[in-house]
């Protein structure tokens, strides 16, 4: 029910945006409640009224578990993402602790947060939701180690010092290097990874790496690539230029894994090239 709660009654939520129980048992009673209010992308009159029913589900919400305890509460990602733009101002909460560390849980779940495959929000492995989970599962390894982890890790396992672990990979590994040293089989089920052989030459796309000892290998090479700027940047190198004749500059393209240069892009890139250095320009592509 929305009685009471200020506001148009046309900026009333749908139904589904505030999910609310009461759980009684064994003498024990929990409040239960989540709530999906829309985001407030658009503009114009889209985006007030769909500040509006933000505001109302927020209201609504609060009304709800106002002077119950305890309180289960679960919040789309979305939500505190939305709380950083205007109209909104981010609540400061400097007079009371606990609802200083609730807003810090709700802002760490919306960068952590990792949508399904299937979920429309999905765009890819959230490399913040992949790193925090990579650093909780060295402080288990490090801590309760399985034999699985003591096989893959053992100069950590056990060690009961994740602390240092943790200090050394920050300081020591680039995106790609810390993935290819911790990423670990449990975090790999967690994320149900497997790897695609995707050749462009083929009629069909092949499932290459599961989860087995030499899957969980293939799948942590393949994803720490996809973190290697050297694997997307093209490696273009001047191999000569003959500064005693028509003073041409000749530059080599070497290809990575059949990855050509789109011909658009190459031909403005030549052309500005060619500007700066006032002369002839060739480019030559060769397999690595």
């Amino acid at each position: 029910s929305w009685t009471g709660i200020d506001g148009p009654d046309d900026a009333v939520p749908p139904p589904e945006s505030l999910v609310a129980a009461v759980i009684r048992w064994d003498g024990l009673e929990v409040t239960v409640a989540s709530a999906h209010p829309p985001n407030a992308a658009g503009r114009g009159e889209e985006r007030t009224w769909r500040v509006a029913r933000k505001l109302r589900t927020y209201a609504a919400l609060e009304q709800w578990v106002s002077g119950r305890d305890p309180v289960l509460l679960g919040m789309d990602a979305n939500a505190w993402i939305d709380s950083a733009c205007s109209p909104f101002e981010p609540p400061v909460f400097d007079d009371d602790p606990q609802r200083a560390i609730m807003e810090f849980f709700r802002s760490h779940s919306s960068v952590v947060f990792q949508p399904e495959f299937d979920d429309p929000r999905y765009s890819g492995i959230n490399p913040y939701a992949l790193g925090f989970a990579m650093m909780e599962d060295i402080k288990r390894i490090c801590e309760d180690p399985k034999s699985e982890d003591r096989e893959w890790f053992p100069e950590i396992a056990g060690s009961n010092d994740w602390r240092t672990v943790l200090k050394d990979a920050w300081a020591n590994y680039r995106d790609e290097s810390f993935i290819l040293q911790y990423l670990s089989p449990t975090v790999m089920r967690h994320f149900r990874m497997f790897a695609i052989g995707d050749d462009s030459a083929a009629s069909h796309v092949e499932i290459e790496a599961i989860h087995d000892d030499h899957g969980f290998r293939r799948v942590r090479q393949s994803l720490a690539a996809m973190y290697d700027l050297g694997m997307h940047e093209p490696n273009i190198q001047v191999v000569g230029a003959d500064l005693e004749g028509d003073r041409e500059l000749r530059l080599r393209h070497t290809v990575h894994n059949g990855r050509l240069l789109t011909e658009k892009t190459k031909e403005a890139v030549m052309t500005h090239i060619e500007t700066l250095w006032g002369y002839e320009v060739t480019l030559e592509e060769e397999e690595a």
